[in-house]
Formats: C-alpha cells, sequence, structure tokens
C-alpha cells in the first residue's frame, strides 16, 4: 500500500508501473478519482461517527468496542496519510513533490504510518475475532477487561511500529529530473533482504492472521451451534437464540470474507512482483482499490450488524436535527443532555481506555458491538 513496493528492485521499476496510471485516458483518471474520493468520504465518515458514538455512550465503553475505535484509528490514520497521495498517483504517477529536508522526512514518515497502521489494523481484526471466541467458550468468565485492553492495544502500535522500522530505509532518489520515495532493501541492507523481509510480511501480516481468523470465527461457530455452554446473559437482547445464531453465523462470514476479498490480492500482487511476474494494470488498480475500500468497509459492517450503533447514529442524527431546527441558538445542552452525559463523552479519545467494562451494579456491560446485538 505504499506508494512504492516495497520490493521494488530499482527506481526504474516504479516509474514503469507509474505509467500504469498516467498514460490513462482523461476519462479514466477520472473514474478512479471519483472512486477513491468516495472511499475517503466514507471512510473519514463512517470511522468518525464509530468513535463519537463510543466516545459519547458510556455503556458502550468496553473491550470489544475499544478494539473497534482502534481499528477506526488506524483506518482514520490510512485515509488521511496515504490515500490523497495515491490520488496524486493516477494523474502524475510517482513523483514526491517535496525536495530538500522536507522531502526527505515526509518520504519516511509517510509510508512509515501508512504500513504501521495497517499492520494494526490487522492486528486488531485478530483480535477481535479471538475476544469473541473466547467469550463464546467461556460465557462466564471475562478474559480481557478495559484495563488489559489499554496494554494491549498499546502493544499492537509499538509492535507494529517495530515490526515496520526497515521501511525507514525508503530514500529520495532522483531520476529522469524528478524525485522518487523508494525502498531497496538489498541495497539499503544486503542482497536476499527484500526477499527475506517479503516472506515474513507475507506469513505474519496475512497468511497467519487469516488461518487464526477462520479458526476463531469457525470455532464460535460450532461452539453456538452445538450449544455445548450457556450464553452469557445479554440485559438487552430480545432476540431469540435461533435469531441469535444466525446473526452470528452472518457475522462470521462477512468478515472473513471481507478480509479475504480486500487482502488477497494485495499480497499476491507484491508476491509476483518479488518474482518478477509481469502485473497488468487494472489488476495493480484494483490491489490499490480494494485494500483501501476495507477502511471504509468495515465502519459500515459496525452499523449493519450491531443495533446499538444504529440507535446510536440515530441518536447523533437526532441531535444534529434538532440543533439545526434550533437555528444553530442552542445552547451545549442541546448536545448533552446532562453535565455527566458531558463528562462521559470527554473520555475520548484516550480516556476511553480508562473506562470501567462493568455496569453501574457492578456486573459486566453487555458487549454492544457483538453480533448478537
Amino acid at each position: 500500500m505504499t506508494e512504492v513496493s516495497t520490493f521494488a528492485p530499482s527506481t526504474a521499476a516504479i516509474i514503469k508501473e507509474a505509467k500504469c496510471f498516467v498514460e490513462d485516458s482523461s476519462a479514466t483518471r477520472a473514474a478512479r478519482l471519483v472512486v477513491y474520493a468516495l472511499i475517503i468520504i466514507v471512510s473519514l465518515v463512517a470511522n468518525a461517527l464509530v468513535i463519537f458514538i463510543v466516545c459519547r455512550e458510556k455503556r458502550m465503553r468496553n473491550t470489544i468496542n475499544f478494539l473497534i475505535v482502534n481499528m477506526c484509528c488506524s483506518d482514520l490514520l490510512i485515509t488521511v496519510v496515504y490515500m490523497p497521495r495515491t490520488m496524486t498517483i493516477f494523474v502524475v504517477g510517482y513523483k514526491w513533490f517535496l525536495s530538500g529536508a522536507a522531502g526527505e522526512i515526509t518520504c519516511k514518515i509517510v509510508p512509515f504510518l501508512l504500513e504501521t497502521a495497517t499492520t494494526v489494523s490487522i492486528l486488531t481484526v485478530v483480535m477481535i475475532s479471538f475476544e469473541r471466541f473466547v467469550s463464546v467458550l467461556f460465557p462466564l468468565k471475562t478474559f480481557i477487561t478495559s484495563k488489559p485492553a489499554r496494554f494491549i492495544i498499546a502493544a499492537m502500535w509499538i509492535s507494529a511500529a517495530a515490526f515496520r522500522s526497515p521501511v525507514f530505509a525508503i530514500r529520495l532518489v532522483e531520476e529522469k529530473e524528478s524525485l522518487y520515495c523508494t525502498l531497496n532493501l538489498d541495497q539499503e541492507i544486503h542482497k536476499g533482504a527484500a526477499t527475506a523481509y517479503y516472506n515474513v510480511i507475507m506469513a505474519t501480516l496475512y497468511i497467519l492472521p487469516l488461518l487464526l481468523i477462520i479458526v476463531f470465527y469457525s470455532g464460535t461457530v460450532v461452539i453456538l451451534q452445538r450449544n455445548k455452554t450457556p450464553r452469557r446473559p445479554l440485559r438487552r437482547n430480545r432476540g431469540s437464540p435461533n435469531l441469535i445464531n444466525q446473526k452470528v453465523l452472518k457475522m462470521v462470514m462477512v468478515v472473513v470474507a471481507v478480509f479475504v476479498i480486500c487482502w488477497v490480492l494485495y499480497f499476491v500482487v507484491l508476491m509476483l512482483d518479488t518474482i518478477k511476474v509481469p502485473v497488468p494494470c487494472e489488476v495493480r488498480f484494483a490491489r490499490l482499490v480494494l485494500a483501501h475500500s476495507n477502511c471504509a468497509i468495515a465502519p459500515c459492517l459496525y452499523f449493519l450488524f450491531s443495533e446499538n450503533f444504529r440507535k446510536g447514529f440515530l441518536s447523533v442524527r437526532k441531535t444534529c436535527t434538532s440543533g439545526l431546527a434550533r437555528g444553530g441558538n442552542s445552547s451545549e445542552a442541546t448536545y448533552y443532555k446532562s453535565d455527566s452525559e458531558k463528562k462521559n463523552s470527554s473520555g475520548c479519545l484516550f480516556g476511553i481506555y480508562s473506562a470501567s467494562n462493568k455496569s453501574p451494579n457492578g456486573e459486566e456491560s453487555e458487549m454492544v458491538a457483538s453480533p448478537t446485538s
């Protein structure tokens, strides 16, 4: 997802790949820009809305929702840091516009932030699937409360940054009077480093996460179908057990399918680039679109499968509508029903992770974003 294939052997290869986009017709480029503009808008609005809803509603501050907020933050980082850059690639190719110290710094920071956020998203998806599996396997116990969740989320970002640290070897290279931000690990470290790093990326960021997700969600489905253990009581659940099972099954299929569809082509192209197999320009574009579209699709799934997120959205819409109806002259009370609600909302983004996972009576709160909600 970097503007440069991490394993590109030379700047010449980058320039050659850029021809896939800059030599397109004006209509084709315009269509691609429209597609990306829609992805950016949906990603910004949907992810921000999910974060705001969890921040606003104290009852929604639990482990699963903390993980969801974490993934929304990483998706927003990808959207803000890199997607606009992708749109410029469709117009002028991979040329880097900044030179000097500013160019060197941004050349390193932008790809590093992108790759770190991507890694965090993948780790969070795996953690969510694990949390769902454990909650069904041990319905009467809570293994991951809000306090451990803070450390888990922090560990995700630290480990992702460390794992992606080789990206800092990227540098500006001048070619044909233009600057390009390229990474050649074989040249910067030693011969064979690029292939070795690719193999690690492929194994740890796609194959292993995919297998873990399949195992965890398959186990979840099997447990629910066989009904070997009592389900954790959901105090606000109004559905029958059969309906709950159907929602869980549907969520499992969608999560696995979206993950595979959005990421498989990205990693396949990386593999083909490494062994120097030609890849059609249409495939390269599809690779970028599918990978980036996950940032827009994921938050929409929360609203699709969680009644509580839908209620949160309706509440936000009602609040905004009321504010507009009053001509913008409403007091701050328009947005907060009480001082306590305002205090609850102020917990984001850092305070959210310190919120308790229990209700006022000491019981664990509902897993609001679970497929059964």
